[in-house]
């Protein structure tokens, strides 16, 4: 089981007066504080750097366990408002090969517009389907969508390659109050706030 870990909530204050998988997060290093990344102690064996991208434009970045099919950790800037909570998911089309697209996708359109099988999409990410047969478990967004301030914005949370099985009763639990109420207190005052969170694979 996995179960989630806040890695780092930087709410460093600087007070007032392509989801793209690449090489590094050169791309996007504009989601960690003074852009700098965690170091290697958690870097699975088989790892993706995702750079989250939906419609040209970059959201928050991931480090992905390809071996698993989990992110380790999300990097984004915590920027909470009343958007619309989404209804659908995402793919992240890089992970099956850099020849397809760099931005995210829904599973449907992806998998009807290249021609690829859905057995070849479970080789590279989790799927919906996945999550339909876990007991107790339930989506753990690492990068949670009531985070973010528009539908957009909060519509690229919602992507299996940020989200992990969470236990059911922790996620309605300290983790709901952790998102709710912890990271609207520590940040209180603060023009902007870099937050990482992750997961340790458990048994």
């Amino acid at each position: 089981m996995l179960w989630l870990l806040l890695l780092q909530v930087w709410a460093n204050c600087l007070w007032l007066g392509h989801s793209e998988v690449v090489p590094s997060f050169a791309s996007c290093l504009q989601f960690f504080y003074k852009n700098t990344l965690p170091n290697n102690a958690l870097q699975p064996a088989n790892p993706a750097w995702i750079c989250q991208r939906y419609k040209n434009q970059y959201y928050f970045a991931t480090l992905y366990d390809k071996n698993r099919l989990i992110p380790i950790y999300s990097a984004y800037i915590y920027d909470p408002g009343n958007a619309p909570r989404p209804q659908k998911w995402l793919i992240e089309p890089q992970l099956l090969g850099k020849s397809y697209p760099p931005d995210m996708e829904e599973q449907a359109n992806f998998l009807n517009q290249y021609h690829v099988s859905l057995e070849d999409l479970k080789k590279s990410q989790a799927v919906r389907e996945d999550y339909n047969k876990l007991i107790g478990l339930t989506h753990g967004h690492l990068n949670p969508s009531g985070h973010h301030s528009t539908y957009r914005s909060r519509l690229t949370t919602f992507t299996l390659t940020n989200v992990v099985p969470q236990d059911a009763n922790l996620n309605n639990g300290a983790w709901s109050r952790y998102e709710v109420g912890t990271m609207s207190k520590k940040s209180k005052g603060c023009k902007t706030t870099y937050v990482i969170v992750g997961a340790v694979p458990g048994n």
